[in-house]
């Protein structure tokens, strides 16, 4: 299996929104994303060429996203980046 890369943030905040993330807060520099009330929110940066990947390690962990599907959904949503 191919090792987990960072992709750039919108196409992370697709990612996030596809395992049922929402944009609760935004401002110029991060996205706010929830998912239910018992759930740690997902502080991601919007800055940046790739989301760094403590962010991503921590943000996949926190959302219980397994490695399958995030590859799957990077491969879904990275065509419709750039």
């Amino acid at each position: 299996m191919p090792a987990l890369a960072p992709v750039p943030p919108e196409t992370f905040k697709a990612i996030l929104e596809a395992c049922g993330y929402t944009v609760a807060r935004e401002d110029q520099y991060n996205w706010t994303l929830v998912r239910g009330a018992l759930e740690p929110p997902i502080i991601l940066p919007k800055t940046g060429v790739l989301v760094g990947i403590d962010v991503l390690m921590q943000a996949l962990s926190d959302a219980k996203i397994d490695n399958l599907t995030y590859l799957t959904l990077k491969a879904k949503f990275a065509r419709h980046v750039n």
